[in-house]
């Protein structure tokens, strides 16, 4: 069934971006209002993500959707950024004419035919374009207002913590919730913070915690050194990377679901 209020919502909320504008737009400003679809098919958009500000134009499956939390604002989109990848049934033109026309400011330098780099108010949006196997696959970013940074990935709450124990946290440098179709419906939990311990440090503490544990497959390569089990119907991974220096190296934590 089709969501009239939350349709109706969205056409309201594009109609004041128009509006708004003529007054400091940088794209045409004509840019269609999104049809109606049929129920999207694939994995569902997160509660949190901003439709109402980046809308998804003629969609017809989600791929997968991600909530990034990230320690440095320092970035190109912020520092907590929702990333979509869909497939739709619009033109490429259609696709890139629609999010010039709601985009508020835009940086040409960045920006081409096939992808879209600017702002929708206070929120730094992104648009690629690419022609996949099924059609035409967008993928969008949109960077949150600074007033709504969190500290924590609010998608973490049902996540259980004692899964993979870190080791040598020193750094936080993000969480990452995504939930992507694969083969089925996948929830992925990465957390990602630099590290002072060594790569040998490293491989005691996890041998020595996880030695015995289902399905435990140790790879060490070039570019580092990385140990997965499967535990309580999750498949852990646990990596550290090869930097050379020890305030470089990094250790990433990987908790995957299959439903």
């Amino acid at each position: 069934m089709i969501n009239y209020l939350k349709v109706l919502a969205a056409t309201t909320v594009v109609l004041a971006i128009m509006l708004f504008m003529g007054a400091c737009n940088d794209g045409d400003g004509t840019a269609p209002t999104p049809a109606p679809e049929a129920e999207k098919g694939g994995v569902e958009l997160l509660s949190g993500y901003p439709e109402d500000i980046l809308p998804l134009y003629k969609s017809v499956k989600i791929d997968s959707i991600t909530f990034s939390v990230r320690g440095d604002g320092n970035y190109v989109f912020g520092k907590d950024i929702y990333t979509v990848n869909y497939l739709s049934s619009a033109s490429a033109q259609d696709v890139i004419e629609y999010y010039r026309g709601i985009t508020t400011s835009i940086n040409e330098e960045f920006s081409t035919d096939d992808s879209l780099e600017g702002s929708i108010g206070e929120n730094p949006i992104g648009v690629d374009l690419y022609e996949g196997d099924n059609g035409l696959e967008v993928s969008l970013i949109i960077g949150m207002k600074p007033s709504e940074y969190v500290m924590e990935n609010p998608y973490f709450s049902d996540y259980p913590g004692d899964l993979i124990e870190p080791f040598g946290r020193v750094t936080f440098l993000g969480q990452s919730y995504e939930v992507r179709e694969m083969d089925g419906t996948e929830t992925i939990y990465t957390e990602s913070y630099l590290t002072n311990v060594t790569k040998e440090e490293f491989q005691s503490f996890y041998s020595g915690k996880y030695d015995g544990a289902e399905n435990l497959n140790i790879q060490d390569d070039e570019y580092g050194l990385t140990y997965q089990w499967d535990s309580r119907g999750f498949t852990c991974r646990a990596s550290i990377s090869a930097n050379g220096e020890n305030t470089d190296e990094s250790v990433t934590t990987i908790a995957n679901i299959k439903k």
